[in-house]
């Protein structure tokens, strides 16, 4: 049914149009903003992928996450390029297309949460948001993004989970094969907690940009919805709150 919503959407929505998709780690926001760029036919992008990368570069030049100076000499050097190809996000560096496994391991989920506290450093990702966004509609995922990147966005959307959902969730995603059942399983399930629960800590407390809630938002706990469900609550809002409007009210009975 969603087919007619993205089929007719530049003509039910002609102007740019800008969501905010915010949430911490494992809590399900990327795989709904991309469920919901997908609907509405618009591009995706992944706010936390610039740290990643800047991160994974680090890594690379085996500098410390935690030497601001060192990171913001390499960074000089660095071409960081967004694409959007077929309606995917991707990044690339210094010409080279990064796969999303090289930026979801452990090591680039601590020295990203760790490189996004930086205040010279995230004030610089975050202008470059916000021009990629001037240029078009857009789906933008990450934590803050309805706060420092579209603070006018047509719709702000807030989800989180339970922290032990979460965990589950991310060590399902990093390992596929490891049933749920064994012993190995929950090692990782408690090592991956600790994980969430420390970068929490560290997004809440940080010097600048410090991840709230924005005003206003859309707020989803999914830790027992469906993302069908979950795309399901977002058009209605955002057919409730004017940001699609529709001519028919025959058209919103066939999708609900």
């Amino acid at each position: 049914m969603w087919f007619l919503l993205k089929r007719f959407f530049r003509w039910l929505s002609p102007r740019r149009i800008w969501i905010a998709v915010d949430g911490p780690s494992g809590s399900g926001s990327s795989s709904l903003a991309k469920a919901i760029a997908k609907t509405l036919g618009i591009p995706f992008v992944d706010t936390g992928a610039f740290f990643r990368v800047i991160a994974l570069a680090a890594q690379q030049a085996s500098i410390d996450f935690h030497d601001e100076s060192r990171i913001v000499g390499l960074l000089g050097g660095l071409k960081i390029k967004p694409t959007i190809s077929k309606g995917n996000f991707f990044i690339s560096l210094n010409g080279e297309k990064i796969p999303d496994q090289e930026l979801r391991t452990k090591s680039i989920d601590q020295g990203s949460s760790i490189i996004a506290t930086s205040p010279i450093i995230r004030p610089r990702i975050i202008e470059l948001l916000k021009s990629i966004a001037s240029k078009m509609s857009v789906v933008m995922e990450g934590r803050n993004v309805g706060i420092s990147i579209l603070p006018n966005a047509d719709l702000k959307v807030d989800v989180c989970a339970e922290p032990e959902t979460r965990a589950d969730r991310r060590v399902r995603q990093r390992y596929p094969d490891l049933p749920p059942e064994s012993p190995d399983f929950q090692v990782k399930l408690s090592e991956v907690l600790a994980d969430i629960n420390e970068r929490d800590k560290r997004d809440r407390e940080r010097a600048i940009d410090p991840v709230k809630t924005a005003n206003g938002a859309f707020i989803i706990d999914n830790t027992n919805v469906s993302l069908s469900d979950e795309v399901n609550l977002v058009i209605q809002e955002m057919v409730a709150k004017g940001v699609l409007r529709f001519r028919r009210r025959s058209i919103i009975s066939m999708m609900f």
